[in-house]
C-alpha cells in the first residue's frame, strides 16, 4: 500500500478573490435562509399547539356546561 498525499494550491488571484467572496456571500446567505426556515419551523409548530390547547379547552369548556346543565 502506498499513502498518497494529495495537496492543492490556491493562488491568490483577482479571480480567486472574487471566488472566495462569492463563496462567502453563499454561505452567509445559506445560514440566514436555514434560520429562516427554522423560525417558520418553530412559528408552526407553535401555532399548532396553540390550536391544540384552545380544543382541548373548548373541549373542557363543553363538558363543564354538559356536567352543570344535566345537574
Amino acid at each position: 500500500r502506498h499513502n498518497t498525499n494529495v495537496m492543492t494550491e490556491f493562488h491568490s488571484t483577482a479571480k480567486t478573490q472574487k471566488l472566495q467572496l462569492w463563496v462567502v456571500l453563499a454561505s452567509v446567505m445559506d445560514f440566514f435562509k436555514r434560520r429562516t426556515k427554522e423560525e417558520v419551523f418553530t412559528l408552526k409548530s407553535n401555532e399548532v399547539q396553540n390550536k391544540y390547547n384552545e380544543i382541548n379547552r373548548l373541549i373542557i369548556l363543553r363538558i363543564i356546561k354538559k356536567f352543570f346543565i344535566y345537574r
